[in-house]
């Protein structure tokens, strides 16, 4: 359904992330201080929209995330012709328009402009297809970055899609030094 921004696929599952964070934030044993929302992948884009949607959310940990610019519209990688092929109208060799405008609405990269005034991490492999390097660094740059919420970011030159032991021991250094402790 990408002809209708409401019967979207995405719109269901960011609709779902939503009510769960809002559903977390309403328990008595949250801190009321600290929710970082963390993914890699499809999870990766979750928490980049997650980041930008909520402000229950104090910071963002992603991995290669997906859905970078999908319409390769703005691609700067000469090898992501964007994700939505299958629906370039064969005679003009453009999208259909009313998809393209769907799929933009829900694109990673957008909601990365979106963040603002928290802290994250941010992980990439040179060798990965499904989040291609062009688009993972086009979403990566649009993010806010200022000295009180700076934004990291950790790349692996020989990985595709696989957090390594030593990205995930940077991970957790940010994770700890990102996590407000409650004052005793």
């Amino acid at each position: 359904q990408l002809d209708n921004r409401e019967n979207y696929y995405f719109k269901r599952v960011y609709s779902g992330c939503f009510g769960a964070i809002n559903y977390l934030t309403k328990q008595t044993n949250w801190d009321g201080k600290n929710l970082i929302v963390m993914g890699t992948g499809q999870g990766g884009q979750l928490a980049i929209a997650m980041a930008a949607l909520s402000e229950h959310v104090t910071g963002v940990a992603a991995g290669f995330p997906t859905y970078n610019d999908p319409t390769g519209a703005f691609s700067v990688s000469p090898n992501n012709t964007g994700l939505l092929y299958p629906y370039v109208d064969k005679t003009t060799g453009d999208l259909v328009n009313k998809k393209r405008e769907v799929a933009n609405l829900y694109d990673t990269t957008h909601f990365a402009t979106l963040i603002k005034n928290k802290p994250g991490i941010y992980w990439q492999g040179y060798n990965n297809a499904e989040s291609a390097v062009g688009s993972f660094f086009l979403t990566y740059n649009s993010i806010e970055n200022n000295s009180s919420t700076p934004k990291t970011l950790y790349v692996n030159p020989k990985s595709d899609n696989v957090t390594t032991v030593r990205q995930k021991e940077f991970i957790r250094n940010w994770l700890s030094a990102n996590i407000r402790r409650k004052n005793v």
